[in-house]
């Protein structure tokens, strides 16, 4: 039986950046850009980057 896959949310800078060294990763069997925290339910790449909804572009790596 294989172990279950851990999942860690990280932080820093762009997410598709960090997503893209993250994904050659020996280990990493997924890299998903995500957004972290924050105030707006349907958060997306234009409202974030416009600021005032607190969210923060994150990494969930598998």
């Amino acid at each position: 039986m294989a172990p279950a896959a851990r999942v860690a949310v990280v932080a820093g800078g762009c997410s598709w950046d960090v997503k893209g060294v993250l994904q050659h990763v020996g280990g990493v069997t997924g890299a998903v850009s995500v957004y972290a925290g924050g105030t707006a339910v349907d958060a997306d790449d234009k409202t974030v980057s416009r600021g005032g909804t607190d969210h923060a572009e994150a990494v969930a790596v598998t």
